[in-house]
């Protein structure tokens, strides 16, 4: 069975939100196996696109784009 949450639906008109897509995959013959693509949109800005080679990188790049998506929320709102 799905589970309900509890927490309110934000009208569309105060929604602060974004997209984050990560595609990741590992190159067999490269010293730098892991490669990731980082497509990042918010609301009302256009896509960015960039690249990692390492987990590090990767979740760094997760953060940033957390940390702009809530400096966006609390400037605005």
């Amino acid at each position: 069975m799905r589970r309900m949450h509890t927490f309110p639906v934000i009208g569309p008109g105060t929604e602060r939100a974004g997209i984050l897509i990560l595609r990741a995959w590992v190159e067999e013959n490269s010293t730098e196996r892991l490669r990731v693509r980082i497509t990042q949109t918010t609301k009302g800005r256009e896509s960015r696109v960039a690249g990692a080679g390492t987990v590090e990188d990767a979740c760094q790049a997760v953060r940033n784009w957390l940390a702009t998506l809530l400096e966006a929320s609390n400037s605005s709102g």
